[in-house]
């Protein structure tokens, strides 16, 4: 039950933030102040300010320091910064952030998200994260653990350990025949052996006093290097919550155990088959990086895809319904974020066949009015629902005689469902929060909390240039870690790039010669035109909206009507331009081009209103997070395809089903630098490995040819 609370409060809370946005205003305009001053009195001013602002204005050491070091580009974004509802507290911790860190704070700032200390601590954690290298992570970790060890122990047996490391090695070397090169002794093979086990059980001790001798049992290492005992992540504060469970240990950690390992055996005189020199040229691979560790002269003692360990794995799985599909571009968006089908409901024939086709596993049903409340009744006694939506906004529904009447009976159809269901959160698509401001009192009424969020959806690589509104609303204080999905910088596509290939072949005959069916010069001229002066489309048409027929015609398509069955080449050179076809528009709208579209006729205007998938799965991305604390890389989903390219039966005897990509890929992985470095190492292993054939089958080619010309 809700706390009222006394009415003088509410009085009184509305006083108190008005004097608190007053803090974060004044801040500004003092920083402005100082910064005119800055520039009137150059750099020999800078400290005549500082001195100035704390003796005669009474500041403290503090915001003197913050006044006459506020960024310009904090000051450019003054008006912006008003008009936020942030603290003066965070605004100290945006002067304090570097500069890409307050790029994206900006950003979230003008998108009402919410941003505060923690917030901002999390983005420049990240960042800093992303533009570290798989060797600085590992110099930091053993130089945390060797410093860790020096203030028990001391400097001086770092230093030591780090010499006998240096000293055994130089034993370990294939053609090490001397005990020291100074002495010039030679060592018979025997003594020698003898002299590296005694090296190494000093070494251990050593190791054993500065790092303790508590390791993980020897018959799980293969499996901590496969990465499924131990998961290794670079630093504690990047531990996802939903991997809490799994012990923490570092790169340095594993490399230290791995050493001690490799001393045991050096001391037991037992040397393993992958050590031995019969095992690899240059011999002893496992116990030379691991002494090289201990000496300093490398930073870790396994590879960096070891290192990396396992993938992180949701622990949950959440399910949606939605009551009005559409063509389903936000039904498959949000399976594409994790979320499974508990029910799909459409009007359209049409679109229940292609519904069907794309998703078998969907469950497809009729959207019958007056069956709607008794199926979802139903549904509510078999199954939890975690997300309702609705793919076909209120604003679309196509009954132009009584609009007013159909988008308020679509509104009352998902009071109905999120009352009957009650689901953990709901997601719509509306106009603006300006134009149905009202529809979120009745989701208020039912105890949810509702937020307004603009979605650009140009910047996760659809070629429109267009946002949309949607309204999210959730229970239980989900909403307090929703945060809408960020791509900076964003993954740009063209209007060329998406739709070219479609162009240039409505202008090839496949029955032509090669040089016949290159791209004409009429095809070439709108590739030039859509890549360089209009890289993006104007919003698609939706009912009841202006159609942008002169925005269209300047990228030569005629968007009057779409094009069933596909056109002739003629609209490229004519006034008027092409038609889109149904792929053409499905490209476009960011569906994928697995999604097949039985009919094209009536499929084309549908595809073209449908909530685009991409974004659809983006928000659909950060609506999970919120409601399992799950983190995800924004980046990699933006730019990762929607459908794999393998088909399944969901259900012995059902038809095949492309599949989506499993979300737990898309979680944020703090190893991510081990695993690109690993692809690069094996792409410039395979290529040394390709020139090197190449090179000895030229130089044989060159000698049977030298052979056959002497003869």
């Amino acid at each position: 039950m809700e706390t009222r609370r006394p009415a003088p409060l509410g009085s009184a809370g509305e006083n108190i933030r008005k004097f608190k946005k007053k803090q974060v205003e004044y801040f500004l305009k003092i920083a402005d102040e100082v910064s005119g001053l800055r520039e009137a009195l150059g750099v020999d001013g800078k400290t005549t300010i500082a001195s100035w602002l704390r003796e005669d204005m009474g500041f403290s050491d503090e915001e003197a320091d913050l006044f006459e070091r506020c960024p310009s580009d904090v000051l450019a974004r003054k008006s912006l910064l008003e008009r936020s509802d942030i603290t003066v507290n965070t605004l100290h911790a945006i002067i304090n952030s570097n500069a890409e860190t307050r790029s994206e704070c900006f950003i979230r700032i003008a998108r009402a998200d919410l941003i505060d200390e923690a917030a901002i601590e999390a983005i420049r954690d990240a960042r800093e994260l992303q533009a570290r290298s798989p060797e600085e992570i590992e110099r930091q970790h053993r130089s945390e653990a060797f410093e860790k060890a020096s203030l028990n122990f001391g400097s001086a047996a770092i230093a030591r350990l780090e010499r006998e490391a240096m000293n055994l090695l130089s034993l370990l070397e294939p053609d090490a025949g001397f005990d020291d090169v100074a002495a010039g002794k030679e060592v018979e093979p025997e003594e020698r052996d003898h002299r590296i086990r005694q090296r190494a059980a000093d070494l251990l001790g050593l190791v054993e006093d500065l790092f303790g001798s508590d390791h993980p049992p020897r018959h799980r290492l293969a499996s901590q290097t496969a990465g499924s005992f131990y998961v290794l992540w670079p630093t504690k504060s990047t531990l996802p919550e939903n991997a809490s469970h799994v012990r923490e240990r570092s790169v340095a950690d594993t490399s230290i155990t791995y050493a001690w390992y490799a001393l045991k055996d050096l001391a037991d005189g037992v040397i393993a088959e992958e050590h031995s020199s019969e095992g690899r040229e240059g011999g002893w691979k496992g116990p030379h990086k691991c002494l090289e560790f201990l000496a300093g002269k490398r930073f870790s003692a396994i590879s960096h895809a070891s290192a990396w360990g396992s993938a992180p794995t949701l622990k949950e799985s959440l399910t949606f319904v939605d009551i009005d599909a559409g063509f389903g571009g936000t039904a498959l968006g949000l399976q594409a974020a994790g979320f499974r089908s508990a029910g799909v409901w459409v009007r359209d024939a049409a679109a229940r066949v292609a519904m069907r086709v794309n998703r078998p596993s969907w469950q497809v049903r009729k959207r019958v009015d007056a069956d709607f409340e008794a199926e979802l009744l139903e549904l509510s006694e078999t199954r939890v629902v975690d997300l309702v939506t609705c793919g076909l906004p209120w604003h679309h529904y196509p009954d132009k005689k009584r609009i007013v009447e159909s988008r308020s009976k679509a509104a009352e159809k998902a009071e109905s469902a999120v009352k009957i269901l009650r689901p953990r959160a709901f997601l719509f698509e509306a106009a603006s929060e300006h134009f149905d401001s009202q529809l979120a009192k009745p989701f208020e009424n039912l105890g949810y909390d509702v937020r307004w969020h603009l979605v650009d959806v140009s910047r996760f690589g659809v070629v429109q240039a267009k946002s949309r509104t949607v309204m999210v609303g959730a229970r239980d204080g989900c909403l307090d870690g929703l945060s809408m999905p960020l791509v900076e910088p964003p993954v740009r596509r063209t209007l060329a790039e998406a739709i070219g290939d479609l162009v240039c072949g409505r202008d090839r005959d496949a029955n032509a010669q090669e040089e016949a069916r290159r791209p004409s010069q009429d095809v070439l001229a709108w590739i030039k035109l859509c890549t360089d002066d209009f890289p993006l489309a104007p919003e698609l048409p939706s009912p009841h909206r202006i159609r942008r027929r002169k925005e269209w015609s300047l990228r030569g398509i005629d968007i009057s009507e779409y094009a069933d069955p596909t056109p002739t080449p003629y609209g490229l050179g004519s006034k008027a331009g092409f038609r889109l076809t149904s792929p053409m528009l499905a490209r476009i709208q960011g569906f994928p081009d697995k999604w097949i579209v039985p009919d094209a006729r009536s499929g084309a205007p549908q595809i073209a209103d449908a909530f685009p998938p991409v974004a659809a799965k983006m928000v659909g991305l950060a609506i999970f997070s919120a409601l399992t604390g799950a983190k995800f890389d924004q980046k990699l989903a933006a730019e990762s395809s929607m459908l794999s390219y393998r088909r399944i039966n969901v259900w012995k005897g059902d038809p095949a089903e492309w599949l989506t990509r499993p979300p737990s890929w898309l979680l944020s992985d703090p190893r991510l630098a081990f695993r690109e470095s690993v692809g690069r190492q094996n792409i410039a292993l395979r290529k040394a490995r390709y020139d090197a054939e190449r090179a000895s089958s030229s130089a044989a080619t060159g000698e049977l040819s030298s052979k056959s010309t002497e003869t």
